[in-house]
């Protein structure tokens, strides 16, 4: 790979602030690379040898799995194409902190029937479309003003404000794309700035779910084609984009995106991903990028 560039990414979360200078002086010393503070006690970069491999990368990783610390790979041509121009993020367990499905499920006393189905899908067990829309079955007659409570106290993760008011500020495209419902989408969209969004539509009728979902119902490849849509809509390539999600609905737009993010994720998201974030907040995927924390709004 003639003319990449090779980064060690090493980031934390905000808020715990745990990469420490005896650390990155650790790391420095092991790589033999002077650090590049993006954001001091959490976040630095070291630029690598060519040679570096993935083998080398697990290598580090396993002298410092006992440290809450997420270390990325990240291969690049240009400092313009290391800041992505579209990202596709997941919605429930990414973007907000809870699986919205299951906090409507608590409210209605239904949590343990949606809850198993939720994780078998998440799990990639059973297929994605049929645990919708058996989950959605289960919310029939449900009172809409339960999906309004649940929208008027939505969670958000750690830094997903930052995250797309920096990239946005930076001219790139921000949706937000979910398995979940629009009736919830749409207002994260207006709470954080994404410029699209896509998500299943519940029917209601008389103020109350009906147990079906109106057509077109989205499933694990969406997102992927959504992607892929986005991409040619503003003749972008694939590696101007960026993904970040935490479950198996997740696997084929990270495949996809050049730099696909496992956030929080699922074994078998974790499994089929480049990129993981276990233990950063969201900014994470701004420091992959190369911003520093000046840039960070």
């Amino acid at each position: 790979m003639h003319n990449i560039n090779k980064i060690l990414v090493v980031s934390t979360s905000i808020e715990k602030k745990l990469l420490e200078k005896k650390i990155i002086d650790k790391i420095s010393k092991i790589l033999k690379s002077r650090p590049n503070i993006l954001w001091e006690n959490v976040s630095a970069e070291f630029k690598l040898d060519p040679s570096f491999t993935n083998n080398d990368l697990n290598e580090i990783r396993f002298c410092f799995k006992n440290i809450n610390i997420d270390m990325n790979l990240i291969k690049f041509r240009s400092q313009s194409n290391r800041k992505k121009k579209l990202l596709i993020a997941d919605m429930d367990s990414t973007i907000l902190r809870s699986e919205t499905l299951d906090d409507l499920a608590i409210l209605i006393g239904k949590i343990e029937q949606i809850k198993k189905i939720t994780k078998d899908a998440m799990d990639g067990k059973i297929n994605f479309i049929s645990s919708l829309v058996e989950r959605v079955r289960v919310l029939k007659n449900t009172n809409e003003k339960h999906l309004v409570k649940i929208k008027n106290n939505l969670k958000y993760n750690r830094g997903a404000k930052e995250l797309i008011t920096t990239m946005k500020k930076n001219g790139s495209i921000c949706a937000l794309c979910t398995g979940g419902f629009y009736y919830i989408a749409n207002e994260v969209k207006s709470a954080l700035g994404f410029d699209y969004i896509q998500a299943n539509t519940l029917e209601i009728k008389n103020g109350y779910i009906t147990g079906n979902l109106i057509k077109p119902i989205f499933n694990e490849n969406s997102k992927k084609e959504f992607l892929i849509h986005l991409a040619d809509k503003y003749k972008l390539s694939l590696e101007d984009t960026c993904s970040i999600g935490d479950g198996a609905n997740d696997i084929e737009m990270n495949k996809l995106s050049s730099l696909g993010v496992s956030f929080k994720g699922k074994e078998i998201l974790r499994d089929n991903s480049k990129y993981i974030l276990d233990h950063s907040d969201l900014t994470g995927l701004l420091f992959l990028q190369g911003y520093s924390k000046s840039e960070i709004q």
